[in-house]
């Protein structure tokens, strides 16, 4: 809460509180990450530049890494902002060692008590993880590569829309008009109405039929 009032001196004291138990350490790390991405939308909105409070973002998020390997949510967050930053290849490494962490057999038999824990605190679910591995093949102008994650992203979850927009993107990009077009027209009936991704696929959908 206090992170999106802009809070700063708030917010830091909330975290603080993690540090007298050991234990949370990974927590904190984590959440001085959170931090710092807050502080970099704040310095965009404002002019200023992210360089420092980026270096901090990467920063905290590895420490968790070191402290918690099986600590998904500290590799996916840099991930995203590598892809936001059009460093696909950074990205990649780093989705790519939660894909293989999701078969790891010591997460698959976790105690429930432990494993409700693990996915609350600690846990990215495979969704997100396929459709960032499609956006950075993408970006790598790896193109089999990111259609074979984005339908597998379809194929698991056919009630999202990422999935179905990144795969028609990716078959507009390949010269296949007709399954560009399909994919985006099912990704536009499950993005919620007036929402920004939809309106960004209804004008791409525009621009095929004036073609």
């Amino acid at each position: 809460v206090q992170l999106r009032l802009s809070n700063w001196e708030g917010a830091l004291k909330e975290f603080q509180k993690l540090l007298k138990n050991t234990q949370a350490l990974p927590l904190y790390y984590y959440a001085m990450g959170v931090y710092y991405h807050y502080k970099m939308n704040d310095d965009i909105t404002h002019g200023k530049d992210i360089q420092q409070d980026f270096a901090k973002f990467l920063q905290f998020h590895q420490n968790a890494r070191f402290l918690a390997p099986h600590f998904h949510k500290a590799f996916y967050a840099p991930a995203q902002q590598y892809l936001h930053l059009k460093k696909p290849g950074k990205a990649l490494e780093l989705l790519v060692k939660i894909q293989e962490d999701l078969k790891n057999p010591e997460l698959l038999c976790l105690p429930p008590f432990q494993r409700r824990v693990y996915r609350i605190f600690f846990e990215v679910t495979k969704y997100p993880v396929w459709i960032g591995l499609s956006q950075a093949y993408f970006l790598l102008k790896s193109y089999d590569m990111a259609l074979q994650y984005a339908k597998i992203a379809v194929k698991l979850y056919p009630s999202k829309g990422e999935g179905y927009y990144l795969q028609g993107m990716i078959y507009l990009f390949l010269k296949n008009r007709k399954e560009g077009e399909k994919s985006l027209k099912k990704a536009l009936s499950l993005f919620p109405l007036n929402s920004t991704k939809r309106k960004k696929i209804q004008k791409i959908l525009n621009k095929i039929k004036k073609k």
